[in-house]
């Protein structure tokens, strides 16, 4: 709009100097003369504020429409941390050995509770006799079980049995009293022998955790130092044990 005033001002200057200082020509009416040189401005001025108005009217379809609120800013990254990968577990530990002197009384208890003699599970009684010690007669993991026959080992009442047998069925009873379940059926399972450890660790019998370790000894490379199984002067050898039924 404030382009259109000059414009319009120039044009009615123009019109006011031709009304006044130029005279009509011969032979012409005055009212023709002014009226076409009223015309002729009048289209002057119409010109120049087209030419005003045009580039304007074209930048303003051009151009794109201004606004005062900043773009949106993008959405921040979230990182998440990798999930570290799984340990994989320790495999079972190979069996230390067979073919001990002992096996046939650790046989025959585990017949006694209904379980195979795996080599983990040998591998385990090897360790539990180990952690266990003692030289009670026929009682390598020092029961205080009373038998017929049996006496008093020491203070704490574990027992000396007479023969081999007794003390399989000695061991087999306290076993399977009801609060060892979980030992039980651990060496029933017969796979890991950490796992029949662990059992033991966590129940009644008096061993605890050395088991457990002497277990862990093996896996390093220890050899076995298991205590024989004592015996009593003149008692039926523990060989015999491989060829009895059952327990009694």
């Amino acid at each position: 709009m404030s382009a259109l005033l000059p414009i319009a001002a120039l044009g009615s200057l123009a019109v006011a100097s031709e009304l006044r200082g130029r005279p009509a020509r011969p032979g012409a009416t005055g009212s023709a003369s002014s009226g076409q040189r009223l015309g002729f401005v009048l289209l002057v001025t119409a010109a120049a504020t087209a030419a005003v108005l045009w580039p304007k009217r074209a930048q303003a379809a051009v151009a794109p429409p201004r606004t005062d609120t900043p773009p949106p800013a993008p959405p921040e990254a979230i990182s998440v941390p990798e999930a570290p990968p799984e340990a994989a577990p320790a495999p079972e530990p190979a069996p230390v050995r067979a073919g001990r002197a002992d096996d046939p009384f650790y046989r025959a208890l585990l017949r006694g509770i209904g379980a195979a003699p795996t080599p983990a599970v040998l591998q385990f009684l090897y360790a539990w006799r180990q952690a266990e010690g003692g030289t009670a007669r026929y009682n390598p993991f020092n029961t205080t079980q009373r038998m017929t026959g049996s006496s008093a080992y020491n203070r704490v009442g574990v027992q000396n049995y007479p023969d081999p047998q007794t003390g399989v069925n000695a061991t087999v009873k306290t076993i399977l009293n009801g609060r060892y379940a979980n030992l039980v059926a651990a060496l029933r399972a017969g796979t890991s022998s950490r796992a029949m450890a662990q059992a033991l660790a966590a129940s009644p019998w008096g061993t605890g955790d050395l088991a457990r370790r002497v277990l862990a000894g093996y896996e390093a490379g220890s050899t076995v130092k298991a205590p024989a199984i004592a015996t009593a002067p003149g008692a039926t050898a523990i060989a015999s044990l491989d060829a009895a039924p059952g327990v009694a």
